[in-house]
Formats: C-alpha cells, structure tokens, sequence
C-alpha cells in the first residue's frame, strides 16, 4: 500500500494517544513484525483471528508504566492500550487492514484494538524473556501472532486440581 516511514508511524502513535516515550516501543513493535519470519502478511490476511501482540520485557517497561499484572490487557494503562492502538492503526493505514479488505479475519476479536502488555518481572518465577532471548538489563520487545484470550479461574489450593482446569480449557 503505502510506504511506512518512521515519521509516519510516529503520526500514528500521537493519534493514538501514546507519549513520546512509548515510541521506542512501537517502533520496535514494528521492526519485530518486518521480519520475514514473523508473516506479517499472513497473519493480516488469513481468515483465523491472529493479531500482533507486543509483549515488553525490561525496565523500560516500568519506566513509562505499562501494566503487567492485574487488568493489563484491560483499561487503567495508557501505555498499553496506545501502543497497541498505534500498531492497529498502522497496519490500517499502510497495509489495507480493513474487515473484509486487507482484513479477512471471519469474526475478529477485541484484541485488534489492542493487545500490548509488559511481562511481570516481580512476580515471574522464570527467567525473564528478555534475559531468556540474550539480552541483560536491554528491554526487549517480542510481537507473536496471537489470538483471543481465555479466562482460566481456579481457586483451590490442589495442583491436580489446576492442572483439569487447565487441559479442560484447551
């Protein structure tokens, strides 16, 4: 469609609402996704719901309060939802991806407005995925083709227990 500039994704990002200091992110977000073998052009195209969800790793993350925890993917961080917005909102305006134009998804899901979250470091009992790519104290930015979410509640205290709610919710 059209040619995406670093000056025009940064038009974008402002009408999405994002700060100066998300940028770097949605930025990156971008060059993630350009990689051949993340397939922009078939997640955008396909029938399934896929879309890019950016996933931060790293101080930065904190530094310009993305949620990471309690109601991340939800309202209560701007962070979150205008980078996520930002890359909705290019991939509208550069590669067509209009409902049943550049957008073939059958149903869709409300993840296409946004779906960017930080991972949470305080409370992982891992090894961060940022640290787990390569990379030390560098905030990372990872974008998958994602689809929607599912809500998986489990309040007693018995693994056993976790583990049939779990493979009953697959």
């Amino acid at each position: 469609f059209y040619e995406l500039t670093v000056e025009k994704l940064a038009i974008n990002a402002v009408m999405a609402g994002c700060k100066p200091e998300y940028f770097p992110v949605v930025l990156a977000a971008f060059e993630a996704m350009s990689e051949k073998a993340f397939n922009l052009q078939g997640m955008i195209t396909t029938t399934a719901v896929p879309w890019p969800a950016i996933i931060v790793s790293g101080p930065y993350a904190d530094k310009i309060g993305m949620g990471s925890s309690y109601g991340c993917l939800g309202p209560g961080y701007r962070a979150n939802a205008t980078i996520g917005r930002a890359v909705t909102l290019t991939l509208i305006a550069f590669a067509g991806c209009y409902p049943g134009f550049g957008s073939h998804s059958t149903q869709a899901w409300p993840g296409r407005y946004s779906f960017c979250f930080a991972e949470n470091l305080k409370e992982n009992p891992w090894q961060p995925l940022h640290v787990e790519k390569g990379f030390n104290d560098e905030t990372t930015v990872t974008v998958i083709a994602a689809k929607g979410t599912l809500s998986v509640c489990h309040l007693r205290d018995d693994p056993p227990g976790w583990l049939k709610v779990f493979c009953e919710s697959l």
